[in-house]
């Protein structure tokens, strides 16, 4: 940039300075003069301080004094801090100065008491840097955002996720979650959440069903610790927390806490207002305290029971009880005459009754093939932990009667069961948008683990690898070329079906499969009223080719022979062999050529 001299600078009667050239012209935009990097806006005003862009974001910044230019220094402006390189423009990302590791974002403002990055980035990709001088911190610890969101970091600076004991207490720092990453690492306060065995963080959306789950914590809603010795309650019901903070027990049960005996479900969720049978004992839990009654009769949805001095409770003299009608569907009546509805406890057995008062045997469920229970077809007795039939479907009731889901080892078999409960047979199912696609066997619902073709329930044909998984795209098997369909932009559709009868477009080749879905080789092939040529690797043969030493043509676009007509090249191909025209005389189309040793055709 050429250095002004011989001008001179003036000012306005608002203290604004201009430069004047030797011509008696205000310089504009930047400019050297007398050494010194200085910068004068489009009506030639001369910039002292910050220089803005558009978007009001610092560009570069201008000595207030004596206008020149900061380079390689730090600037505080408007309460943020800025360093500004040899050019003068903020520096952007991860930097070391004057032997300090800092971070300024894209605007290049210097990250202070806060994380790199954005609220979504990955834990091991945001770093944390000092509130005081904004030095990358590597020493773990617990630190406070801009927002006052606390997390605990690393030795690298990095967040950490998941369970962590400090002084004692545990907490819980947000584990990534691939449909809502924002505020992975945060720590959690006034949530409980459920750990399978060997894991440090819970399951997130789209990553499978939990199904071995060892520990439930709740984290207290002001300390964001874990509670110990305490009840809590939760949306579906109250929990108690134990002295190691865990609500998960060996088995349902009942417990004496603070002088009450109550009873936990193995989930750590407490009997309250329930009547429970356990191995045959009936007993029922106050709906406040949740302590075990006892010395009473009580009257439960339309049922007297009497409790004795132990709590264990026998059903009232009934002179009515079950009655049914002409067409065998049977009734219970109470001790008033009135039929019972709902689930009931009746001589140890559950039982289901509909609203209009008829007992449910066999499955319970709706007419679009939903089941919410099984009741034994003799006794109308719940069913519990079996197999069951409904609507030519199979569901697995767990013990609590109801249809299990997701991915389930049973009996020492991998199987599946979707969202509604039903069991994938002759189908593929995925534990959760995030996991992998597995083939269910049509007959014994197995998830099968081995190589071989499949076939699903809709007469789509696949091919799995040694491990269960689909195999994608362009896959020679046993020497033939098959090709199963990609599942497009979106890495987690796997479609997988085999492409059969259908000529297709891969990188740039076109493939034959025939209707066994192999690729057609090393022959002429007709597909509808077009010849095609298949080389031995499957793919066609296209533009101006020599086979069989004869010399043919195929369309570039779509490999379709070309037969009686000019192909793109100017050469003409026999109506019936397709071979070349050359040395002889034709009338096409009522115009007559003359096709020379090299097919060039001339008009006669």
């Amino acid at each position: 940039e050429t250095n002004v001299t011989g001008g001179q600078y003036y000012s306005d009667d608002q203290g604004n300075w201009y430069y004047k050239d030797a011509s008696g012209k205000n310089l504009v935009g930047e400019q050297t003069i007398d050494g010194q990097n200085v910068y004068f806006r489009s009506n030639g005003q001369q910039v002292k301080g910050p220089l803005l862009d558009r978007n009001n974001n610092l560009f570069r910044y201008y000595d207030v004094d004596t206008g020149q230019l900061w380079t390689n220094r730090y600037l505080e402006s408007q309460g943020n801090w800025y360093y500004l390189g040899k050019d003068g423009y903020p520096l952007t990302g991860e930097q070391t100065i004057n032997g300090q590791e800092v971070y300024f974002d894209y605007k290049g403002v210097q990250i202070k008491g806060d994380f790199s990055g954005e609220d979504y980035s990955y834990p091991d990709q945001t770093f944390y840097y000092d509130s005081n001088s904004g030095a990358r911190v590597r020493k773990e610890g617990l630190v406070q955002n801009k927002k006052g969101q606390t997390f605990y970091i690393k030795n690298d600076g990095s967040k950490f996720t998941g369970i962590r004991e400090i002084d004692g207490n545990i907490y819980y720092f947000k584990a990534r979650e691939a449909a809502s990453p924002v505020d992975t690492g945060v720590l959690q306060k006034g949530i409980s959440i459920l750990l399978e065995e060997g894991q440090n963080s819970p399951r997130t959306y789209g990553f499978g069903t939990p199904t071995n789950i060892t520990r439930r914590y709740y984290f207290d809603s002001v300390t964001g610790q874990a509670v110990k010795n305490r009840y809590v309650q939760e949306n579906d019901g109250w929990y108690y927390y134990g002295a190691d903070g865990n609500a998960i027990r060996p088995q349902d049960g009942e417990v004496n806490i603070d002088g009450q005996i109550v009873y936990l479900y193995a989930n750590g969720r407490q009997a309250k207002g329930e009547l429970v049978l356990d191995n045959g004992v009936l007993r029922y839990y106050d709906p406040n305290s949740g302590a075990r009654v006892s010395n009473t009769t009580l009257t439960i949805n339309g049922m007297t029971y009497r409790f004795d001095e132990n709590g264990v409770g026998m059903d009232a003299p009934n002179p009515n009880g079950y009655y049914s009608d002409d067409n065998g569907n049977w009734y219970y009546k109470n001790v008033n005459g009135d039929n019972l509805t709902g689930a009931q406890i009746i001589n140890g057995q559950k039982l289901f009754f509909r609203d209009n008062g008829q007992q449910v045997k066999g499955a319970y469920g709706d007419s679009y093939g939903d089941l919410y229970a099984f009741y034994d077809i003799n006794s109308g007795n719940l069913v519990t932990n079996r197999y069951v039939e409904y609507m030519g479907n199979w569901f697995y009731v767990g013990k609590d009667g109801k249809p299990v889901k997701g991915a389930r080892n049973i009996d020492g078999q991998d199987v599946f069961f979707n969202y509604r409960g039903v069991q994938a047979k002759g189908g593929f199912g995925q534990d959760g948008v995030y996991m992998p696609e597995y083939y269910y066997d049509k007959d014994n619902g197995r998830k099968v683990t081995k190589a071989g073709f499949v076939k699903d329930n809709r007469g789509l044909t696949y091919y799995l690898d040694e491990k269960g998984n689909k195999v994608l795209g362009l896959h020679e098997i046993n020497g033939d070329l098959y090709y199963f369909r990609r599942g497009g932009a979106y890495k987690y559709t796997q479609l997988g079906d085999m492409w059969q009868d259908s000529i297709n477009y891969i990188d740039g080749k076109i493939y034959y499969f025939g209707h066994d879905g192999r690729a057609i080789k090393n022959r002429f092939y007709q597909w509808g009223n077009y010849w095609y040529y298949f080389y031995a690797d499957g793919s066609a043969a296209t533009g101006a080719v020599q086979i069989n030493g004869q010399q043919l043509y195929f369309d570039k676009n779509h490999g379709r022979q070309v037969k009686g007509a000019f192909a793109p090249d100017g050469h003409y191909y026999d109506e019936n062999s397709g071979e070349l025209v050359t040395n002889q005389t034709r009338t096409i189309k009522g115009v007559t050529y003359h096709f020379d040793e090299n097919g060039n055709a001339t008009k006669v």
